[in-house]
């Protein structure tokens, strides 16, 4: 596939999602929003995601890799010479930044086109997992929207200082119910919790030694 039309393609997708994530946190309808819908009022990609940081849906570094997709998005879109990602990227100088910001290893000798594909693709791996968390969160949220006012930075921050496992954070995160977040919060703040701990919890092997109570 053509870096253009899979570069266009894949932003679509993302801003659709995007869009969807806000409607959703704002309870609005995009079918009669001035600023969410397709009209020509509608907000810019950029925009939709600084508004997500303000919401403290994504943090500022989230945020930072949400802004570099969509520079490149731009740059095809509007750069008619722009047709190659190795183009893209030399244009923007997002090379070493994407490398170092995605922390990822480009293999030694690696044609430079094929290497700054590999570098996009990455980038859509974590632009849609970030995606994905926000839409997890909001089912969450919804689920008990009337017992509870769930931050959603806030959780995820008390989810760090349970571990660094991120797919531990994400089991936990998923498994969490009403009751269990006031409980996860009085937890983490009286008590080192170890990995295993936890690991037990979401197995539902914790006998007599309940995280949660």
């Amino acid at each position: 596939m053509k870096p253009r039309f899979k570069v266009i393609q894949e932003s679509v997708i993302v801003e659709a999602r995007i869009t969807d994530i806000l409607a959703r946190f704002l309870d609005i309808e995009t079918a009669y929003s001035e600023t969410l819908g397709d009209k020509n009022s509608a907000m810019p990609f950029n925009m939709k995601v600084l508004l997500l940081t303000d919401c403290r849906i994504y943090s500022k570094k989230e945020r930072e890799v949400l802004m570099l997709f969509a520079s490149i998005r731009n740059k095809f879109a509007h750069s008619a010479d722009i047709d190659t990602y190795q183009k893209c990227f030399e244009r923007l100088k997002v090379r070493e930044s994407l490398k170092g910001l995605l922390k990822i290893d480009i293999k030694q000798g690696l044609e430079e086109e094929l290497a700054c594909k590999e570098i996009f693709e990455c980038l859509l791996v974590v632009v849609k997992s970030l995606l994905a968390a926000a839409e997890s969160f909001l089912d969450y949220r919804n689920a008990v929207s009337d017992f509870v006012d769930v931050d959603y930075q806030e959780t995820k921050d008390i989810l760090k200082n349970i571990s660094n496992d991120k797919t531990l954070q994400d089991a936990i995160y998923t498994k969490l119910s009403r009751e269990d977040l006031a409980s996860l919060k009085s937890f983490v703040a009286n008590k080192t919790t170890s990995k295993t701990s936890f690991e037990k919890y979401l197995s539902g092997k914790n006998n007599d030694n309940y995280l949660f109570r």
